[in-house]
């Protein structure tokens, strides 16, 4: 359906998604409108914010940037205490928005107030799309919501307090815990999903923080899915405007797909997650409600019905995307191809790197860095194989050296 529009009058769009311009129509009532149509009220959403991408993609270097940022971000709205909050992180060095900022669900999706933006660096519908997973009244206890927000509000004195610092990526913060393990620093690192995460965390949400923004929506689906078949759990899509102005931060960036049947960059779920990306790469499939602004300032709010989740449907599928085998796979993989031959090992990994620099393809980035982060590990095969010859001592090694690398380098870094 649509929401009532003002009088029918040429409407001047130059200040459309500016800060202090022109906003959506009756943005009060779009959230409101949404409840109504899915027949409950959220207590708890997460927001994945769908990626932008720099423009620039000639060099390596280049090509590496626009992976680092395919990933898109995270951030989280709650209910608690009569309160609507929605807690979103920014890197506070861009100077475009704070560390971390509290506002309401409707500022920070339709406002262009200087408060809005000030506590965002995604400006809401009119700079970016929104796939919104919402678990309903009744689903999970208020005690958790509870910890979740002590655990931002302890953020936030954090960060006034210089405690913490912004990893723009994974490899960033890798970096940081570099730094601390070493002395060098005393400020925790992370980026939005880690931030965002670690508060889910606190509130026993999900089993431990996550790098990737979309790996937090899979992980909250999976760890409630049973809450769809009662009604308590609904996925809503917000498509970012298209006419909007975009925001000076934004440029030398992009954030729509070439392909005009999208309305954003889609992309995948996580390093290695290579099964859980295709049926992830568009969560617009599993929304509910669809919520899109198509022409001037007029909002549209589109029931539809979702795609079967395939964690729902048994088979196969639904067991490999449980059981994620990909690091498992890879990793052992990685350690045969180095205890056959060190040189054909470096020869792939040379030949990744030169595919990496042609396509800039994020399958070629994810296998070159599962490449690299096995050698440090994988050392000890080679003093394993020189000090022993015995093949179940081989077999013990390998077997440490991949529970290394999937401690240090997968699970820190999914």
């Amino acid at each position: 359906m649509k929401l009532r529009s003002g009088k029918a009058q040429e409407l001047d769009l130059s200040t459309f998604g500016q800060e202090g311009g022109l906003e959506v129509d009756q943005k009060d009532e779009i959230l409101l409108e949404v409840d109504r149509l899915l027949g409950s009220k959220s207590v708890l959403e997460f927001f994945f914010v769908e990626p932008c991408r720099p423009t620039a993609n000639g060099t390596l270097l280049e090509k590496f940037t626009q992976y680092s940022y395919g990933w898109g971000h995270a951030t989280v709205r709650y209910k608690l205490d009569g309160k609507d909050h929605v807690v979103n992180m920014a890197n506070p060095t861009s100077g475009f928005a704070d560390f971390v900022s509290f506002v309401s669900p409707v500022e920070y999706l339709f406002s262009t107030s200087t408060k809005a933006f000030k506590a965002s660096e995604q400006y809401g519908i009119y700079g970016r799309s929104y796939q919104i997973l919402r678990i309903e009244e009744g689903g999970v206890p208020e005690s958790m919501i509870r910890k979740m927000h002590e655990y931002f509000l302890q953020l936030s004195k954090r960060a006034d307090n210089d405690a913490v610092v912004w990893a723009s990526t994974p490899f960033h913060l890798y970096v940081n815990c570099i730094k601390r393990v070493l002395g060098q620093t005393t400020q925790e690192g992370g980026g939005c999903a880690d931030w965002i995460s670690r508060g889910l965390e606190a509130g026993g949400f999900i089993n431990r923080s996550k790098r990737f923004p979309k790996a937090i929506w899979t992980s909250l689906m999976k760890n409630y899915s049973h809450l769809r078949k009662e009604g308590k759990l609904h996925m809503v899509s917000v498509r970012r405007a298209k006419h909007a102005k975009l925001h000076v931060s934004y440029t030398g960036y992009t954030v729509d797909d070439e392909d005009e049947s999208l309305h954003s960059h889609k992309g995948p779920t996580s390093w290695l997650h290579w099964l859980s990306t295709i049926p992830h790469w568009n969560l617009e499939e599993y929304a509910d409600v669809v919520v899109a602004c198509p022409e001037a300032t007029k909002i549209t709010i589109t029931k539809k019905e979702s795609a079967p989740y395939p964690h729902f449907q048994g088979g196969l599928m639904s067991l490999l995307l449980r059981l994620e085998p990909e690091p498992w796979i890879v990793g052992f993989t990685l350690l045969k191809i180095y205890n056959f031959s060190f040189f054909l090992y470096l020869g792939i990994t040379l030949s990744l790197f030169y595919a990496c620099k042609q396509t800039g393809h994020f399958l070629a980035f994810d296998t070159v860095t599962a490449f690299v982060t096995m050698l440090p590990v994988a050392s000890l095969c080679t003093i394993s194989n020189f000090l022993f010859d015995s093949p179940l001592i081989h077999t013990i090694t390998m077997c440490v050296v991949f529970a290394l690398w999937y401690r240090l380098f997968y699970i820190w870094a999914s």
